[in-house]
């Protein structure tokens, strides 16, 4: 004989769906949404200045550290070839370069085509062995030397001089070449002290 146990639990009715069987489901409106975008944006502008600082600095460190192996490459190339090589530093309104070539400095340069983009080039029998270039908006350079010769046989560098490479916002990262190509880095500042300092780098 088996007997039925009422269920403890009632049955619950399925829920019926309003609006004839459709389901209401509740979007986002357009006050929200505008809303969101706002702080988006409002997080975006104090962001971006820390940014672009960073993007700034970053540049200016990879281009001293491509500056530094360039003249070691040069030296070594000198030395390997038996034959005199420079870097020559080339500055204008359509930006900053520098070249690793043979032959005299007058000989090589970077003039701008007709969209202001720097082309390096040597003429006159010099080789461009490597260039490196950048607009005004990412970094300037600037140099109290146009040229310095690497000598084939000691590796030794003539004239001695410096080199500085200055991004949007921070003070310029001077290169200090002396005789035997070695390079001591400083920072110039100005006696500004709003400038943000460059990490392990003293003041020149």
């Amino acid at each position: 004989m088996s007997c039925h146990l009422p269920p403890l639990l009632p049955k619950l009715a399925a829920p019926v769906p309003a609006h004839g069987g459709a389901s209401c489901r509740r979007g986002h409106t357009l006050i929200e949404a505008l809303l969101v975008l706002a702080v988006i944006g409002l997080l975006l502008g104090a962001l971006r200045p820390g940014w672009q600082e960073h993007l700034a600095r970053r540049r200016v460190e990879a281009a001293s550290a491509q500056l530094q192996a360039d003249l070691d490459l040069l030296r070594a190339a000198a030395i390997a070839q038996n034959e005199g090589l420079r870097l020559t530093f080339r500055s204008s309104a359509a930006g900053s370069c520098y070249l690793l070539h043979s032959g005299e400095a007058d000989r090589c340069a970077c003039d701008a085509d007709g969209q202001g983009v720097l082309m390096p080039r040597c003429e006159h029998g010099a080789r461009l062995l490597q260039a490196r270039t950048w607009r005004p908006t990412e970094l300037t350079l600037q140099a109290n030397i146009s040229s310095l010769r690497v000598d084939p046989r000691q590796g030794s560098v003539s004239p001695s001089g410096s080199i500085e490479l200055r991004g949007p916002g921070l003070p310029a990262l001077r290169h200090v070449v002396n005789l035997l190509g070695r390079v001591r880095l400083c920072s110039v500042t100005g006696g500004d002290p709003s400038l943000p300092r460059w990490r392990g780098v003293v003041s020149c």
